[in-house]
């Protein structure tokens, strides 16, 4: 529970330091995440109004539970198609919500949320299929004359710190973040047979 405290808290930083303002009302729902005690001494401690929605009622809040509906059904869809566990059920759900962030939707006028925050169309000359098999180079300073130059893995996001993708290396279980991948994008990790 600590963590959405935590996770609001870097939300609302970068939130008022991008636009300027300042969040005055929250409204969520009912859920313990968002009605423990920690959490609600932050939006008086930042005073910021939080309205709940009303208990077991989740078609109050519809947008947000369509919202919802959808990514878990494309989170589904990612998993399922390239064979991946449902360990990963995160890092899917993180790139439907960047994709989503970078699609056009009529509530903005077909515009992009991605461009109406940062005032610019978003690239997406970057974009890999989740879950595709790569291959991340492993840099000279990593390794001597004998060993592997690249190490193959599962491209499995993008970072958000800097211009690089995150691969998932099984053979290890590491998280890789790196900016030399090769992607084999119609390819998928054999978990029978690595």
């Amino acid at each position: 529970k600590s963590e959405v405290a935590e996770i609001f808290w870097k939300f609302k930083v970068k939130v008022e330091n991008e636009s300027g303002l300042k969040i005055q009302i929250l409204r969520s729902g009912n859920g313990t995440e968002y009605t423990f005690a920690k959490f609600n001494q932050f939006c008086e401690d930042s005073k910021i109004e939080h309205q709940l929605t009303n208990p077991y009622t989740p078609q109050k809040n519809g947008v947000s539970e369509r919202k919802n509906r959808y990514i878990l059904e494309m989170m589904r869809c990612m998993l399922y198609e390239k064979n991946l566990p449902k360990k990963f059920w995160a890092k899917a759900a993180s790139i439907v919500v960047f994709l989503q962030n970078r699609l056009p939707t009529k509530a903005l006028k077909d515009q992009t949320s991605f461009e109406v925050w940062y005032g610019y169309k978003p690239s997406l000359k970057f974009l890999k299929i989740f879950g595709c098999l790569c291959f991340t180079h492993v840099p000279q300073s990593k390794r001597d004359k004998l060993d592997k130059r690249a190490l193959t893995g599962i491209f499995i996001g993008y970072s958000t710190v800097s211009k690089a993708y995150k691969t998932f290396q099984p053979l290890i279980e590491k998280v890789v973040v790196s900016r030399d991948v090769h992607f084999v994008e119609d390819e998928e990790w054999n978990w029978d047979n690595p």
